[in-house]
């Protein structure tokens, strides 16, 4: 029987291989969290064994995220940075295929008002529109996978 660590490496690969398609060359963007950067690790290793010519991972925090919405206000967080729509155009231009880790904590903005989550996600989106061609026209390969966290352990099992 298959150790944890082996089933991760298979699931690694499985999304390296199959989900986002990797060949000798490709250039990969990953998203991930501080809580899942571990499987992460495991993908970018997979995707360059793979051949991928460049790996670039974009790391979030939950922590901070909260803090962000619990000090700043409704106008602040609307405040989209051109840095990012930049980045996001420039991935797309380039081919950057996308693989989002997904399995963030469920309750992470309780008790946030939701006018500030709305103004945040409303900005976002209408920031990236032009970008988010790249992906839903699949211009570029892009995978979601999901990955358990301990906060979802806790919120499924408490």
């Amino acid at each position: 029987m298959k150790t944890f660590e082996e089933k991760l490496n298979d699931y690694a690969k499985l999304i390296s291989e199959v989900g986002i398609g990797c060949q000798k060359g490709n250039k990969i963007m990953i998203r991930t969290s501080t809580e899942t950067i571990e499987f992460a690790r495991l993908i970018v290793k997979n995707l360059y064994e793979l051949g991928a010519e460049k790996v670039v991972v974009d790391i979030s925090d939950e922590s901070i995220i909260r803090m962000n919405f619990e000090n700043e206000s409704k106008e602040s967080l609307s405040e989209v940075p051109d840095y990012i729509v930049q980045k996001a155009k420039y991935a797309g231009e380039e081919g950057y295929g996308r693989i989002s880790i997904t399995g963030g904590n469920p309750e992470l903005l309780k008790g946030i008002d939701s006018e500030k989550i709305e103004a945040s996600n409303r900005a976002f989106g209408l920031a990236l529109k032009d970008t988010m061609k790249y992906t839903m026209n699949d211009i570029v390969s892009w995978c979601v996978a999901g990955a358990s966290t301990k906060a979802w352990a806790k919120k499924s099992f408490s």
